[in-house]
């Protein structure tokens, strides 16, 4: 396999998070993914220093501020 990715899916509907890792792995990646749909699993998901967040464009009950990383230890720094 190619490379390998630490994913977050940030994702109310379990088969579109499937159908994303399913793509991925047709492109040669090797996922270690978790999918979660309220802030708090978020912020927990995040201990995991995952490589890439995916996210939904339009949850139910849910402020997108998370997408500016305001919860990201470190973001912006080489190593987090």
């Amino acid at each position: 396999m190619g490379q390998h990715l630490k994913l977050v899916i940030v994702e109310d509907m379990p088969d579109d998070a499937e159908l994303m890792v399913l793509r991925l792995e047709e492109e040669g990646f090797s996922v270690d993914w978790n999918r979660v749909q309220t802030e708090e699993t978020f912020l927990e998901s995040l201990e995991d220093k995952p490589d890439f967040i995916l996210a939904d464009w339009s949850l139910p009950n849910w402020d997108r501020r998370f997408s500016r990383y305001r919860y990201w230890p470190g973001y912006g720094t080489a190593d987090y």
